[in-house]
């Protein structure tokens, strides 16, 4: 490094250097597991609408007997690893249920547009928790405490629907995740949903099949992507992998046409 400096040198090292490290943290944030995500509902209230009675992250499972409230799965979702990348296929119907307790004011001002004008933050108060929510894309869930996100608290779970636009099932076969006898449970078990009413062992079973093989789904695709050579920063649709292919060629964007 002396000789680096005397040469006039050292400030080319050291943007070579910070360049190296953003590169190796982006890469051990990329390579962290996927982790799957899914809900299910039986039973319906005194206005018809479905119960939200089950929700697990990978090994995780919530169940409590009764219908899961808000700060049971925000709570739930905090307590994920941080060590992973979690992923949920068509999870919209999820996120809806999950969110049931906000009011009519905090639903709305969660889908406000996520510019942060006057100075507003992203993320939507509710309780303790922060949320944020971009429809497609990803719901992202923080403690808060004295109006700042708890460091270490933010967990983000990555709708991964457009990526295939398809069903679950038929992802799995093109890409030869599971089974026969593991995908035609699968398919059972989504025909008899209208039927669930209970929690039963075949119930959790199917739950956590749905998770596991998401999770080796995501697993093929990353493989298969960095073959290619296309690294996404963020595992939210194909619009990431075609960003990624736009920054590894160096195509102009709007901005610069």
């Amino acid at each position: 490094r002396a000789w680096l400096k005397e040469a006039g040198h050292m400030d080319e090292f050291n943007a070579k250097r910070r360049v190296h490290e953003r590169g190796r943290k982006r890469a051990a944030r990329l390579d962290k597991p996927f982790v799957g995500c899914d809900g299910e509902g039986w039973g319906v209230d005194e206005l018809g609408r479905q119960h939200f009675q089950l929700l697990r992250i990978g090994d995780m499972e919530l169940y409590t007997g009764k219908p899961l409230t808000t700060a049971e799965c925000l709570q739930m979702i905090c307590d994920a690893p941080a060590n992973a990348i979690l992923v949920g296929f068509s999870f919209g119907y999820d996120t809806t249920m999950m969110l049931r307790d906000l009011s009519e004011e905090r639903r709305a001002r969660l889908l406000e547009p996520k510019e942060m004008a006057g100075g507003k933050s992203r993320y939507t108060f509710w309780r303790d928790f922060g949320i944020e929510y971009l429809q497609r894309n990803y719901l992202r869930v923080c403690k808060i405490k004295d109006g700042k996100a708890v460091k270490g608290s933010v967990r983000t779970v990555y709708e991964v629907f457009g990526f295939f636009q398809c069903s679950f099932v038929k992802a799995l076969a093109q890409f030869s995740i599971g089974t026969v006898e593991e995908r035609e449970f699968l398919i059972a078990q989504k025909e008899s949903r209208a039927d669930f009413s209970q929690m039963s062992p075949q119930m959790s079973e199917y739950n956590g099949l749905e998770c596991r093989l998401l999770a080796e789904l995501m697993e093929k695709l990353r493989e298969n992507c960095y073959k290619a050579d296309i690294h996404p920063k963020t595992w939210n649709g194909a619009g990431k992998l075609a960003k990624a292919l736009h920054e590894r060629e160096g195509t102009p964007d709007r901005k610069t046409i």
